[in-house]
């Protein structure tokens, strides 16, 4: 380097970090991003959080008026809720294997299933203590922000601690 100093890249010690995957290559690339970053020993925690719609509420409300409401048949009900968690496990699933193949001895996966998927992610670090909640810059929403995802720009200006999107 040419007049001036040397900068040094070193790696975060004794972390705890939240890696938050939905399945998308954003989602994955944060994950790969945390992993870069973060030693063996350090804690991650990779959290798929569910997001499903309130038993009454149905998802043509949409597409239609904001103040119509539907009736949702209990049962179906309890199958998508079912259906959104079995999802949510094999993605977690696929980071707990990819986690043992890496080396780490400190890691778990959570899945949240929960009517609002944001603040409970930020809840989530909040009671773990994070550090770093690693996020993709966006994800599987079908409806995407012009540079930033409504999920991860939710993250960045509510959590607690230090937040890294990854593009």
């Amino acid at each position: 380097v040419h007049g001036g100093p040397i900068l040094e890249y070193s790696l975060l010690t004794d972390m705890k970090v939240l890696v938050l995957v939905d399945g998308s290559s954003h989602s994955h690339k944060a994950f790969e991003r945390a992993t870069q970053l973060i030693t063996r020993n350090d804690e991650i925690v990779i959290c798929h959080a569910c997001q499903y719609h309130d038993l009454f509420v149905q998802e043509s409300v949409a597409a239609g008026s904001l103040w119509e409401l539907g009736y949702v048949d209990p049962e179906a009900h309890l199958q998508q809720k079912k259906a959104i968690e079995d999802r949510g496990a094999a993605i977690c699933q696929k980071y707990n294997e990819i986690c043992t193949q890496m080396g780490f001895q400190n890691f778990k996966t959570k899945v949240l299933t929960t009517t609002d998927a944001k603040s409970e992610c930020v809840k989530l670090a909040d009671d773990l203590g994070v550090d770093v909640i690693f996020v993709g810059q966006r994800g599987l929403g079908t409806i995407s922000s012009f540079f930033l995802g409504s999920f991860s720009n939710y993250i960045l200006t509510h959590a607690n601690c230090s937040v890294m999107v990854v593009k």
